[in-house]
């Protein structure tokens, strides 16, 4: 009898593994759609200890960060390092100030804007395309600067500095709304990552050549564009730096960033830490 009862037990949760198997890609799927309504470019990719140590799968997995959209545009990230995102008071004053070098705030909010999906109908409260203003309420603001900048300071004392750029980005009936149209968005961006590791705090390090090209459309541009994918593609990054800069007038950069992969995002991907030139 106790035999019988421990076949039918197995039986059972056979039975349930292999559902839950079957139903797992599905349920992923649902996931990734979910996301994607808010960021239509969005590919889950994993970066762990098993992909890093593995030298195929972190191959591949370069490969997908190079071509993911969400991650070519946060290599374009100016110098940012989190840990000189803080507060702190003016001895002679007692006034609280943000200690950042001159431009960082400027700098950490147009790259916000520039990060940020304008398709991302969910989270902006409006939007006037024409003049190129997106408007999202302060509470998403905050939880949007969360996701993608990692900082030793609050928030909430970050946004009492963001006003002071009214250029980049004012505040009203409790909107604060980004002048994105001020952003040039006229050139083609590629990425090649040289080196991918993960610390023991789950942060992410990649070395990376940013390649920035500025076309008109032409044919022989396109041709001239598409061999530089095929050196990235080749890891041949010295050889596509040379096309940028001889034959398409581009810029590459040698950068290292330092980032989280965010779980379940709202409005970015990817969590920055750092991100400075190499060379």
């Amino acid at each position: 009898m106790k035999e019988k009862v421990r076949r039918l037990a197995i039986v059972i949760i056979g039975g349930i593994l292999i559902v839950f198997i079957c139903a797992l890609p599905i349920i992923l799927e649902d996931k990734e759609k979910k996301i994607q309504k808010n960021l239509p470019e969005y590919k889950e990719i994993k970066v762990n200890e098993e992909v890093v140590q593995n030298t195929e799968k972190k191959e591949t997995t370069k490969k997908s960060l190079e071509q993911n959209e969400y991650f070519r545009k946060l290599v374009t990230s100016p110098d940012y390092n989190y840990t000189k995102v803080k507060k702190a008071i003016d001895p002679r004053t007692g006034m609280s100030y943000v200690t950042l070098e001159d431009g960082y705030l400027s700098n950490m909010i147009t790259n916000f804007m520039f990060n940020f999906e304008i398709k991302n109908k969910e989270a902006i409260s409006s939007l006037n395309e024409i003049d190129g203003v997106f408007c999202l309420t302060v509470p998403k603001t905050k939880e949007a600067f969360e996701e993608l900048y990692y900082t030793t300071m609050g928030f909430n004392d970050l946004m009492d500095y963001i006003p002071g750029y009214y250029e980049l980005v004012t505040k009203s009936a409790g909107n604060f709304c980004f002048n994105y149209g001020i952003l040039s968005n006229d050139s083609d961006i590629l990425v090649g990552i040289d080196s991918l590791s993960m610390s023991e705090k789950k942060n992410i390090t990649a070395t990376v050549y940013l390649y920035e090209i500025y076309t008109t459309g032409t044919q022989r541009e396109k041709q001239l564009i598409n061999n530089v994918k095929k050196y990235i593609d080749m890891g041949d990054y010295a050889s596509a730096k040379k096309v940028t800069e001889n034959s398409l007038n581009g810029r590459v950069t040698h950068k290292k960033l330092v980032f989280r992969i965010n779980n379940e995002p709202k409005y970015f991907e990817y969590k920055l830490l750092y991100s400075f030139q190499i060379d």
